[in-house]
């Protein structure tokens, strides 16, 4: 996979949970209410 592979998973991951995080503001929830929830 080598690190660029790596470190774009990674990327991706958190990106990914950036844009949950974006929509569960939206919605009105708090983050610490969805990593409670996770």
């Amino acid at each position: 996979m080598g690190l660029l592979g790596l470190l774009g998973l990674l990327w991706g991951y958190w990106d990914y949970y950036g844009i949950i995080r974006i929509i569960m503001g939206l919605l009105g929830l708090s983050w610490d209410y969805w990593d409670y929830y996770e």
